[in-house]
């Protein structure tokens, strides 16, 4: 479908997606609506490897991952589910130009769902020429056109009705990729009010109030990936009753001009630049417990105790 044969709603949700300096254009009231049925194939042959560089909620320093990245470039890349062309662009943009930086990027309607998939090398020609797309149907390549900094396919699944981004990996086949690391933390640090500062948990820091504890925690997968975790949970205290930060990165939701997580924490709530932001409420007791887990992947928990100089 040609962009201007497309409705006016679908292209503002559209630029939504891509061009965080134009959200607002979101603001119009939407009916709330149960959540659709997906069921999603991967995007990719399965048969072949495949590396998954990036997942659903990761920091992407000033904004939320929205979707699941796989490296490579001039993978065949197909569609998740039956559907038909709602939009695609063959532009090439580089890196911060408007529209989006998304490249060479199509987006498929399914029933109650839309998919995407971006930054493609090339797309096949023949798309306007198909009334309804299978799943073997070629869509084109991955590739590193736009906004991007490497090849790779950024797929991502909307409800267009709840204005959700949902994490693709609950709805994918499991078993496909291995989840088998546990998340580790490689450092932690503290937001003061000039500026943020590592910390060695060996050595003895002055904090003269409660600021917010940050750590770096990442999903190793299978021992070599760096991917965002899945779930996170912070507590000061060993009975672990009420927690001081809980995130879940299965969606994404746009309110108030805002992307928020499931539990309606917006960006600056979750993370610092790439810190996961852990609370701040560990002063008193001088001890953080925290868990976090990758999806379908081993939980790590972790206690640390804070030599605060009081």
């Amino acid at each position: 479908m040609i962009w201007n044969k497309v409705p006016d709603m679908s292209k503002k949700i559209l630029f939504g997606f891509f061009c965080l300096a134009s959200l607002q254009i979101f603001s119009a009231d939407t009916p709330n609506s149960t959540d659709p049925e997906i069921h999603i194939y991967w995007p990719v042959d399965i048969e072949k490897p495949f590396i998954i560089s990036s997942t659903f909620g990761e920091s992407r320093m000033d904004h939320f991952h929205n979707g699941l990245d796989i490296a490579g470039k001039g993978i065949p890349v197909y569609p998740v589910q039956t559907g038909r062309v709602l939009w695609k662009t063959e532009a090439k943009f580089r890196p911060g130009d408007i529209p989006f930086g998304g490249g060479k990027t199509i987006v498929l309607q399914h029933a109650g769902y839309w998919s995407g998939y971006m930054h493609l090398q090339q797309i096949n020609p023949d798309l306007d020429k198909i009334s309804e797309l299978t799943l073997q149907t070629p869509l084109g390549k991955s590739g590193d056109t736009g906004h991007s900094g490497g090849a790779h396919l950024h797929f991502f699944i909307y409800d267009p009705i709840n204005k959700k981004m949902i994490n693709p990996l609950p709805y994918l086949e499991t078993g496909i990729y291995k989840n088998i690391a546990p998340p580790s933390a490689l450092g932690y640090g503290i937001l003061l009010p000039d500026g943020f500062v590592n910390i060695d948990l060996n050595k003895t820091f002055k904090m003269t109030k409660d600021y917010p504890l940050y750590a770096r925690i990442i999903d190793s997968g299978t021992g070599i990936e760096k991917w965002g975790i899945y779930t996170f949970e912070t507590y000061s205290e060993d009975e672990m009753k009420n927690p001081i930060q809980k995130i879940m990165f299965d969606y994404l939701s746009f309110s108030d001009n805002r992307w928020r997580t499931s539990n309606g924490k917006i960006f600056e709530n979750v993370y610092f630049e790439n810190w996961l932001n852990l609370g701040n409420e560990f002063k008193k007791n001088k001890k953080v417990i925290w868990k976090a887990a990758g999806y379908l992947g081993p939980e790590t928990k972790e206690v640390i105790e804070l030599q605060i100089k009081d």
